[in-house]
This record gives structure tokens, sequence and C-alpha cells, in this order.
């Protein structure tokens, strides 16, 4: 099973995500589930 960093920041650079970049984020994997999904 391969593993995904979706993404990587420094603790003190960020203390959340923004709304939009959460939105993003599950876009994205979602996008990956369903490709995974597809390779089986």
């Amino acid at each position: 099973m391969p593993v995904y960093a979706l993404l990587a920041y420094s603790k003190a650079d960020r203390t959340d995500l923004s709304p939009g970049e959460r939105r993003a984020v599950a876009r994205l994997a979602d996008k990956i589930k369903r490709q995974e999904r597809q390779r089986k």
C-alpha cells in the first residue's frame, strides 16, 4: 500500500489549515482513493 504525504509545513509557521485548504486536501485525498480503488 502506497503512503502519500499530502502536506508538510512547520508547526511554527502555521497553526491550522484554512477552510479552503481543508477542502482542497479532502478533494485530493478523494481523488487518490478513487485511483487506488481502480488499480485493484
